[in-house]
């Protein structure tokens, strides 16, 4: 697993690598290399050479906010986790918008910084999960970091990716839920309606009557109903979900 640290504050780095050493020597199965800068530039201008797959960023830097930084290279690499560390509150709606799986206040408490490196291996391993749907053409493939929603229309699931792209199954006769309830037992996506599968790590916005989606690489916004059935459901889910993912 390859680390970006970016911060200005020589001390909190320092105290990060004494971290990141005692996380190491903690999880010895696991292979940690991480680089550390102290200037957005600096990493920006190594990122392609070095593909990181955690980026940890100071958001209040002199020249560029980690969060402008984040969304340098988000659109391009959106597999990417960002946990942002800050000594104020204020900017986690804007840190919530790019997608980051934590918002950590400083000075970083050791026990919230390997709960975050947890939940990014975590997230990591999920990502190699694939869900299989039969079409007319065959079995098709995805993992489930590609799936955006699904809906069932006419006994057909529609798995919405992404990327855009749409794949349509064969005639179903099983119920939608018990078609979705592999991707289910994940915790990553949840029934907003009796005909409507999302995944949670693409919500916007949240509303008790609908959802708005939307995939890191793309400007585009998707409306998902929530049913009054499932409101409370979705809630509870919704807010677990965050509070495990995305932590202030």
């Amino acid at each position: 697993m390859r680390l970006a640290i970016c911060d200005d504050d020589e001390r909190e780095v320092a105290s990060l690598k004494g971290q990141l050493a005692e996380y190491q020597r903690l999880h010895q199965d696991e292979s940690l290399v991480y680089l550390t800068y102290s200037k957005p530039a600096e990493l920006l201008a190594e990122w392609d050479k070095n593909r990181f797959d955690i980026a940890v960023l100071d958001i209040v830097m002199p020249g560029m906010t980690g969060i402008e930084l984040a969304e340098k290279f988000k659109n391009e690499y959106p597999d990417t986790i960002i946990i942002f560390l800050t000594t104020s509150p204020e900017f986690a709606l804007d840190a919530y918008s790019l997608h980051a799986e934590r918002y950590i206040l400083k000075p970083v408490v050791t026990q919230k910084l390997f709960e975050a490196l947890d939940y990014a291996l975590k997230i990591k391993g999920r990502g190699a999960r694939s869900y299989s749907i039969k079409t007319s053409m065959g079995v098709s493939v995805v993992k489930h970091e590609q799936i955006l929603y699904i809906e069932m229309n006419s006994r057909r699931m529609i798995v919405h990716l992404v990327d855009g792209q749409e794949i349509i199954s064969i005639y179903l006769r099983g119920t939608f839920t018990e078609m979705v309830e592999e991707l289910l037992d994940t915790g990553n996506f949840i029934l907003t309606h009796k005909s409507f599968l999302v995944n949670m790590s693409y919500v916007k916005t949240y509303s008790s009557t609908n959802l708005i989606l939307q995939a890191n690489n793309s400007s585009k916004e998707v409306m998902i109903p929530v049913s009054r059935q499932q409101a409370s459901s979705v809630k509870q889910n919704y807010l677990e979900f965050m509070a495990k993912g995305r932590e202030v």
